[in-house]
Parts: structure tokens; C-alpha cells; sequence
């Protein structure tokens, strides 16, 4: 009773199969498409560059220095991405936040070298506030951290030869 055709259902003859079928695994008959994969790939392996970044510059000094690599590697594997989005023609969002993103990788990575300068005075502070339990305590610990920089800046600014200041 229920058979092909029946009940408002329409069948056509299917359409002869050509040998090249668009499978997700066959991309040779269209590079945009591989274009766009590629640079999809460089974004998520731009961002978990950046979310790298992010995560160990937050962690205590030794491990800040991670920072360093991540965000290098994002800065320079960003300005790759943008030039692949460039050439697949993604139009101007993709390239402008990933130049965006691999700029704010560039300034992480600047902030994490600055620490890795001033590590000693850096590590001693980091050391004061683990210990520090009250606002009294965490208040001295950024004093002597602040106070230290000022004398090395003040230690570098100073030309050798130049009066020293009384």
C-alpha cells in the first residue's frame, strides 16, 4: 500500500556520480576551500599561542619567562596567518584581528621581558607578597617593590661621568 511514490512523494532518478566527489578529505578540486581551512588552522594555532601567552605570564617568575616564547611565537606566527588570510582573499576581518591579537602578543611579551630584566627585584617582591598577610604587609611589599626600581632606573639613568647628585 505505502510503496515508492505514493502518498505525495516524488522520486527522481539520481544524477550520474562524477569520479570527483566533494568529500571532506578531497580537497584537490577546490584550493579555495583549502585556502580557507589553512587559514582557519593558522588562527586556532594563533590563539592558542596567545591564550599561552596569556596563561604563563601570570604565573610566578620562572615560569613567567614562557611568556616570552608564546608570545614571540604568536607575534610571529600572527604576521603568517595575516599573510594567509590575505592571499585567500577572507576579506578584512581575519587579517585585522589577527594583526590586532599578534600586536597585544608583541606588547605581553615586551611586559614579560621587562620582568625578566628586573628579576631579582621582581622575585623578592613576588616573595614579599606571598608572605604578606594584611594590607599593612601587601602596602610595604609595594613600597620596597617600587622604591628598588626607582634606585636601579635611577642607577641606569645615571651618566658615567656626570656629578652625582647630593
Amino acid at each position: 500500500m505505502g510503496g515508492p511514490g505514493r502518498l505525495g512523494t516524488v522520486t527522481t532518478p539520481s544524477a550520474p556520480r562524477s569520479d570527483k566527489t566533494t568529500s571532506p578529505g578531497n580537497d584537490e578540486q577546490d584550493p579555495g576551500r583549502r585556502q580557507a581551512l589553512r587559514v582557519s588552522r593558522g588562527v586556532l594555532v594563533f590563539s592558542l599561542l596567545v591564550f599561552g601567552a596569556l596563561l604563563t605570564a601570570n604565573y610566578p617568575l620562572p615560569w613567567k619567562l614562557a611568556a616570552i616564547v608564546f608570545a614571540l611565537g604568536a607575534f610571529g606566527y600572527g604576521i603568517y596567518v595575516v599573510v594567509l588570510a590575505i592571499r585567500a582573499k577572507t576579506g578584512p576581518a581575519v587579517p585585522m584581528m589577527v594583526l590586532i591579537g599578534a600586536f597585544l602578543a608583541g606588547w605581553m611579551g615586551l611586559q614579560a621581558t621587562a620582568m625578566a630584566v628586573v628579576w631579582p627585584i621582581q622575585s623578592q617582591y613576588e616573595t614579599c607578597l606571598s608572605g604578606a598577610v594584611t594590607e599593612t604587609g601587601t602596602r610595604h611589599c609595594q613600597e620596597q617593590y617600587v622604591q628598588q626600581l626607582e634606585d636601579m632606573t635611577g642607577r641606569l639613568l645615571q651618566m658615567p661621568g656626570a656629578p652625582s647628585a647630593p
